[in-house]
C-alpha cells in the first residue's frame, strides 16, 4: 500500500493525484496488521522490512495503544496515526492542534 504526497493507495484503492518531484512513498500498515497475533506480527514485520529494502517509510494506521506504538517504533516504523495520537476532529480544531504541536516542537 504505497502512499505519496497527494497520491497513492488507501487499502486496495488508489487515492489519485500526482506530483512533479519524486514524492516520499509510504507503505501503510493498517490496524489489521498491527501485532495482536503471530500472523499479524509476521505481516507487520514483512511490510516494514519491504519498505526498508525499497528505501521507503512506513505509516502505521490505527495505532491505539502504547504497546502498539512501542512495538512499531522498535521495529523501525516511525510514522504513526491513530486514536493514541489524536482523535478525528473538524478542520478548525485540527489546525489549532497542529499549531500547538508545532509550537511545542520549537520550544
Amino acid at each position: 500500500m504505497a502512499q505519496s504526497a497527494g497520491s497513492g493507495w488507501r487499502g486496495s484503492r488508489p487515492t489519485g493525484g500526482s506530483s512533479a518531484h519524486r514524492p516520499a512513498r509510504r507503505p501503510g500498515a493498517s490496524r489489521s496488521c498491527l501485532p495482536h497475533e503471530r500472523v499479524d506480527v509476521s505481516v507487520a514485520q514483512t511490510v516494514i522490512a519491504l519498505a526498508r529494502g525499497l528505501d521507503l517509510q512506513v505509516v502505521a494506521e490505527g495505532v491505539e495503544t502504547p504497546e502498539q506504538q512501542q512495538w512499531l517504533l522498535h521495529h523501525g516504523c516511525h510514522l504513526l496515526q491513530g486514536y493514541l495520537l489524536a482523535r478525528p476532529m473538524p478542520l478548525n480544531e485540527c489546525e489549532m492542534f497542529l499549531e500547538r504541536l508545532a509550537a511545542d516542537a520549537v520550544s
